[in-house]
């Protein structure tokens, strides 16, 4: 068994905070290498930052675990681009020799990390992207994710709508694949009960450009609006 396979349920443990222990780590000497994949900058910027310190405060508030084993962190900011991600994800595999890789937020970019990362040694934890085909078909027993899945928060909110007697939904997103992946999972419980999406509007990643949809949303008068916008986009929607 590779080092790596020996450390993994110690550091998924501090990870998860699911209690795990082993003495593996203490006497492998090196550090682990954990490289952190996410965007420190543009519009998923507060994201990866919650992310990345997220994880080191686990892993300081589950210390003990690690049997005294050194973290080395390697930052690697995406941007959110998915056309960096085999770049990135191939420099943390092959030049810095990660023993973890953790992200990233954008569906996209986690696209490109497994092409590079899918069947190594190396673990690839998904704290925040949402493409149901990280887990789904192009799953792996190297791929852990901790969030969920674009299906799992909007499939069950077309019952939620239609049990407030909403009818009629204007829904928007970003055109990528959490964005096309949350409408139509909305949308396929949400009209099989009966209810009608008036408006199903698709904006090119990252634009914020939102005030003319707001007003067409005022003109349709729909009863709700469904939509997911994360990070910057959210807060501006």
């Amino acid at each position: 068994m590779s080092r790596i396979k020996t450390l993994a349920g110690a550091v998924l443990a501090t990870t998860l905070t699911a209690g795990l222990s082993t003495s593996a780590l203490a006497a492998a000497g090196d550090p682990v290498k954990v490289g952190l994949m996410l965007p420190f900058s543009g519009i998923y910027a507060q994201l990866g930052e919650a992310g990345r310190d997220g994880l080191k405060l686990a892993l300081k508030e589950h210390a003990e675990q690690l049997h005294g084993a050194d973290i080395e962190y390697i930052e690697l900011d995406t941007e959110a681009k998915p056309s960096r991600a085999p770049e990135l994800a191939s420099s943390l595999l092959n030049q810095h020799e990660a023993d973890f890789v953790i992200g990233p937020v954008h569906s996209g970019v986690a696209m490109g990390m497994i092409k590079m990362l899918r069947g190594k040694d190396t673990i690839m934890i998904i704290p925040n992207a949402g493409s149901a085909a990280a887990t789904g078909p192009l799953c792996a027993p190297n791929i852990f994710r901790t969030s969920f899945s674009s299906w799992q928060p909007s499939y069950p909110m077309g019952k939620v709508a239609l049990d407030k007697g909403y009818k009629k939904v204007y829904a928007i997103s970003w055109n990528y694949g959490m964005g096309r992946e949350s409408l139509d999972a909305f949308e396929e419980s949400f009209t099989a009960g009966g209810g009608e999406i008036v408006e199903k509007v698709l904006l090119p990643f990252p634009s914020t450009n939102f005030q003319s949809h707001v007003s067409d949303i005022a003109a349709t008068n729909p009863d709700a609006v469904f939509t997911f916008f994360a990070g910057g986009g959210a807060i501006k929607f």
